[in-house]
């Protein structure tokens, strides 16, 4: 299959000499040209970070997420996880599409896995059904947080899902979508 490159643009910008000093530390860390290290850095602020102000969005380290989780009864972890999942991820593909479709929840959980570090995302697709696997690092109750984050995501945009976890991955398989959810927009 071939890859659709991306139109570009040329621009030229000015930026303070600390800031150059650490994009081009970082580039040569990762091994990557500047151009292609402020390509990921537009990039990640176009798909995910300016939404993070209007959802209120915390950038939080994997380490203190997990002993939040730790702390808490199993029973309010997947509470928190049925109320975040079924008001934010449709909040924010509707402010960003317009609409919530298959893709578009899809687009969102691969957003979370790029910019948000919370999980690898793996997805495959055989005859209509889909399977969504989430590997993660947050343990037991990290996978209790996630997936009821993402059964109620999915319940909500009229999906019948089955979900399958344990303490490192949260498998779900989706089925053809049940109902339609349309936006005012």
């Amino acid at each position: 299959m071939e890859k659709i490159r991306e139109k570009t643009v040329t621009r030229s910008f000015r930026i303070k000499e600390s800031a150059f000093e650490a994009l081009q530390e970082e580039a040569e860390k990762r091994n990557i040209s500047i151009n292609t290290m402020m390509n990921l850095l537009l990039a990640s602020f176009a798909e995910y970070d300016r939404f993070l102000e209007e959802f209120h969005m915390l950038k939080l380290s994997q380490s203190t997420l997990t002993k939040i989780l730790q702390a808490s009864t199993t029973e309010a972890i997947k509470e928190a996880g049925r109320k975040a999942g079924g008001t934010l991820p449709k909040s924010f593909v509707l402010a960003k599409h317009g609409r919530v479709s298959q893709e578009t929840l899809l687009e969102y959980l691969t957003l979370l896995s790029r910019y948000a570090n919370l999980f690898e995302l793996n997805i495959t697709r055989n005859s209509g059904h889909i399977t969504v696997t989430l590997v993660h690092d947050l343990g037991t109750k990290g996978s209790d947080f996630l997936g009821e984050y993402v059964r109620t995501m999915l319940k909500e945009a009229g999906y019948d899902d089955s979900i399958e976890f344990d303490e490192h991955s949260v498998t779900l398989n989706i089925q053809p979508r049940v109902k339609s959810v349309v936006s005012d927009r």
